[in-house]
């Protein structure tokens, strides 16, 4: 009897998907001869720099100025290799994770961790690093360099955590395209910036009054029929992996285990999903003109009843839908994220 719950459930996570788009957490790496360990800070003010030093004191005042939920540290020793830092990354509900101090091969294995995390785990975790063509679309590959702010210059690695804070903290409404860094004096220009976003990169420009981000891409690039250019927007995959986790979770949290699975409590399941995608098309994170729907997998039905031998011939479409599965639920969505604006085409005929 506790399906209305669970439509309770979904229809609070679609009303409060946007706001909780702000809440991100980042996850910063540090190199730290004193503090070994985790360390989770909810406001700028919390770190001492005393405490500190210098150095990382900035890399988690950077990561504050994009209003992250929280910023979680996890301090290593100077001469320990980031393998077992990662591993304490996993299950801590990071969103993006940025290392300020990584050489180009702990960036390289930052990189493989979030491709295997979300590959083989169905991790949501993203990371910002520098210079590394990862061709995914959870590493954001950031690469403008000699960023100056006031008496300081920073390398395109030490400012990965500047980035991190920003998309861990940027609204589902909008996207990071454009986005405006007022503290920055000046940056290192791109050659051909339209040639380095086609190759997967995140860059800033300089438009003569403001340094902004140019277009809010990730590092992947190898698209295909069933991946298209959509999963290159770092704003889309906020939205996909919002919505994964929301169902994942809730499915989780109160079906496993709770709910006998037959064909009506199927169906009660890929109604709740139903509501739940009409309410976050209204909250314009899906397109309210597309027919966001997600039903039983009939395919997979289909493939089911042929692994145990029995005949398909034999069976009707509502029966082939209505089949026993065990304890598997196969189920499969059609559904169109919105992107925020950032083309025009305009002409003006006289």
């Amino acid at each position: 009897m506790g399906l209305p719950e669970i439509n309770i459930r979904f229809q609070t996570q679609a009303t409060t998907m946007i706001q909780r788009s702000m809440r991100g957490v980042v996850g910063l790496i540090l190199k730290s001869e004193n503090n070994q360990g985790i360390h989770t800070f909810r406001s700028p003010e919390q770190p001492l720099e005393n405490e500190w030093g210098s150095s990382n004191y900035d890399y988690i005042r950077l990561a504050f100025i994009g209003t992250p939920f929280k910023v979680v540290v996890f301090a290593i020793d100077p001469e320990d290799g980031i393998n077992n830092a990662l591993e304490k990354v996993k299950g801590k509900g990071i969103n993006y994770v940025a290392i300020p101090e990584a050489t180009s091969d702990e960036s390289e294995l930052l990189s493989t961790f979030i491709k295997s995390q979300r590959e083989n785990k169905a991790s949501t975790i993203k990371a910002v690093v520098a210079n590394q063509r990862a061709d995914n679309e959870g590493v954001i590959n950031f690469t403008t360099g000699n960023i100056v702010v006031g008496d300081e210059t920073y390398s395109a690695a030490e400012y990965c955590t500047r980035i991190a804070g920003i998309f861990a903290g940027l609204s589902l409404e909008r996207s990071g395209t454009f986005y405006e860094l007022l503290e920055i004096d000046s940056i290192e220009e791109k050659d051909d910036p339209d040639a380095a976003i086609d190759n997967g990169e995140l860059i800033l420009i300089d438009d003569g009054e403001k340094i902004k981000i140019g277009r809010a891409v990730n590092s992947f690039t190898s698209t295909t029929p069933a991946k298209h250019e959509e999963f290159q927007k770092i704003k889309i995959v906020e939205g996909v992996d919002m919505v994964r986790d929301d169902i994942r979770n809730t499915f989780q949290d109160e079906y496993i285990g709770r709910v006998i699975n037959d064909y009506d409590n199927k169906m009660l399941f890929f109604a709740a999903v139903n509501a739940y995608f009409r309410q976050i098309a209204r909250e314009n994170v899906l397109d309210s003109n597309f027919d966001n729907y997600a039903d039983i997998d009939f395919e997979a039905h289909q493939s089911y009843i042929a692994a145990r031998g029995d005949d398909l011939d034999e069976y009707e479409d509502q029966q082939i839908r209505a089949v026993n599965t065990g304890s598997t639920v196969f189920g499969q969505a059609s559904v169109k994220f919105v992107d925020a604006m950032e083309d025009l085409e305009f002409d003006v005929f006289m």
